[in-house]
């Protein structure tokens, strides 16, 4: 609760013996001291002793004192020739409580002039006058932003040519760093960007696998650029499915571009995964240079994410 400058405050304590801690009355009547922001005063803390061992301390805060000072009563007393004392109060002093803030300005319509600063009164002049000034406005639209939305709505639908530049398996498909995502049953093309130089290559290879340890033999998918789609769930593709249902395209082997195309009838049958790994590797005939290009690791290239998808028709 806030203590207004120039109010009385009244505080109870108690007194305990040392040893039993039961209550007890002071060797004497106990004193008191007002305390300002820490420094002890010359304020007069009146002491009564109300029963045993309880006390009540008194003190009027003098109103020439200043809102924000921190004020204390400190109690010294002695009990069965033992010394002691504590701070039984402490508070921030104010001009006025919130509460009475809250009334005054509410009273009968006053607002904040009724609290008697200047500035205050002011304020709430200029309030009052930007409401006045909206209401009795003449005009209330919002001519810009109707002008706007006109413009825009104008522009896309007069522009000569609206299409989408990539197919809608590939808007699908997103390549995160390492990961990628793609759906179940649809036409997955996926750009691959900044492997590295692979100019010097004979074939490039990328697999798709459950797991790290999984042989090419048992890799969810393959597919070579040089041969299409070779595997396909752990098994070499058989008709109805051909080689071309799969292609891995090299866009720039110097930037090390890539972009691997599987149809929608191949990617219906590999199932749902958040987990598989995949990676790419070029095929070289000199023993020197083959192995996985110098960015992709052997193994745990990244997450191959296939998620589902709600229309699972592929032709």
């Amino acid at each position: 609760m806030t203590t207004l400058l120039g109010e009385t405050v009244t505080v109870d304590f108690t007194t305990q013996n040392p040893t039993t801690g039961a209550l007890t009355d002071a060797d004497a009547l106990p004193t008191g001291v007002l305390v300002r922001n820490g420094v002890d005063t010359a304020e007069v803390v009146t002491v009564a002793n109300k029963a045993t061992g309880i006390y009540n301390a008194s003190v009027t805060v003098p109103a020439d004192y200043a809102a924000g000072d921190e004020v204390q009563i400190r109690i010294a007393a002695t009990v069965a020739s033992v010394a002691g004392g504590a701070v039984i109060w402490s508070d921030t002093l104010d001009t006025a409580r919130p509460g009475t803030i809250s009334t005054t300005i509410g009273a009968a319509g006053a607002g904040l002039t009724a609290l008697g600063d200047t500035r205050l009164a002011n304020l709430d002049a200029t309030i009052s006058g930007i409401a006045a000034a909206v209401w009795t406005y003449g005009t209330r639209t919002l001519t810009s932003l109707a002008t706007l939305v006109a413009s825009i709505a104008a522009a896309v639908w007069a522009y000569a040519t609206r299409t989408l530049t990539q197919s809608a398996a590939s808007v699908a498909a997103a390549v995160a760093g390492t990961s990628v995502s793609v759906q179940h049953a649809t036409k997955w093309v996926v750009a691959i960007t900044g492997l590295g130089n692979i100019s010097n290559r004979d074939d490039l290879l990328l697999t798709v696998k459950d797991r790290e340890a999984d042989t090419d033999a048992l890799a969810v998918l393959q597919v070579s650029e040089a041969s299409g789609l070779i595997r396909l769930n752990g098994a070499a593709i058989a008709l109805p499915l051909t080689a071309a249902k799969a292609t891995l395209v090299v866009d720039d082997p110097v930037a090390g571009n890539i972009t691997l195309t599987v149809s929608s009838d191949v990617t219906a049958q590999i199932g749902l995964s958040a987990a598989r790994i995949w990676d790419v590797k070029r095929i070289y005939d000199d023993p020197a240079t083959v192995g996985i290009l110098d960015d992709m690791p052997a193994s745990g290239v990244g997450a191959w994410v296939v998620a589902p998808i709600v229309t699972k028709t592929t032709s």
